[in-house]
């Protein structure tokens, strides 16, 4: 929500602000989610029963 908001008063005053800013969340939330999906990976290489070669 704060981003948004960033945005929405920076695109008038400081487009290079809000692009800068948009920019950065979407990294955020891309970086975010390849973190949560390794975590979710490694939780299920964990719970399987396979031998170390087939991991």
């Amino acid at each position: 929500m704060a981003p948004a908001i960033i945005v929405w008063f920076a695109i008038t005053r400081e487009p290079l602000m809000a692009f800068g800013a948009v920019m950065g969340s979407t990294a955020f939330f891309i970086v975010q989610e390849f973190r949560n999906n390794a975590e979710l990976k490694e939780q299920q290489l964990k719970e399987a029963h396979l031998s170390d070669i087939s991991k």
